[in-house]
């Protein structure tokens, strides 16, 4: 973030360009076995590029573009030649362009990627938020929520192979389902509040993708 903005410079383009091929292999690891991941790092990026796309920035940021190429060039080969020792036996996810390839089309379209793990994962995260929200909003939990000592998968009947699982994979369900609608509403103007600036005309690169001047 302090390169985008030009506040870090490296005197050695050499450090620079392998500090860059780590952000990348890095990046393509989390991508692999997390689509929440890849879509938590895209599209802030791409709405920050965005919005700064009239900005200096945008001029100085050109003399970087030229090293995208190279750098992506020698993370694959990493990345490719990655072992990793994660056991997902629900999913079956592995190092591989084809595995980054499905999780991609997944977040945009169901049933269009080849490996069964991504849909199903989908589809049962669906469920649960959806009992979530029938019995908060629409049910006995509406204004104080399950609390938290609960083990929310067990208590909604989600079937799970042991006690691991307790959330429903969604910060926002969990706030939901813990404390009920009030609470859920306040979480939720919270946000607005924190973002609100964000969606002002004129900010500056820096402001933009660090928050402050």
């Amino acid at each position: 973030m302090l390169v985008l903005t030009g506040k870090l410079t490296w005197v050695n383009q050499r450090l620079a360009i392998f500090n860059y091929i780590l952000l990348i292999y890095l990046l393509l690891i989390a991508a692999t076995y997390s689509r929440g991941g890849l879509v938590a790092f895209v599209v802030p990026l791409s709405y920050f590029i965005y919005r700064s796309r009239k900005t200096p920035w945008a001029q100085n940021i050109k003399q970087y573009v030229k090293w995208v190429p190279l750098v992506i060039a020698l993370a694959l080969p990493l990345y490719l030649s990655t072992k990793v020792n994660v056991e997902d036996r629900v999913n079956g996810r592995y190092i591989g362009l084809g595995q980054l390839k499905d999780n991609a089309i997944s977040i945009v379209k169901r049933d269009a990627a080849k490996s069964d793990g991504l849909d199903g994962n989908v589809t049962w995260r669906l469920i649960w938020w959806g009992k979530i929200v029938d019995y908060t909003f629409f049910g006995p939990y509406k204004y104080m929520g399950k609390g938290l000592g609960v083990n929310l998968a067990t208590d909604d009947d989600i079937a799970v192979e042991d006690d691991s699982l307790r959330s429903p994979h969604n910060f926002n369900m969990t706030i939901l389902a813990r404390f009920g609608v009030p609470i859920f509403v306040v979480w939720l103007l919270f946000l607005l509040y924190v973002f609100q600036p964000l969606l002002k005309k004129k900010l500056s690169a820096q402001v933009l993708l660090l928050g402050f001047p």
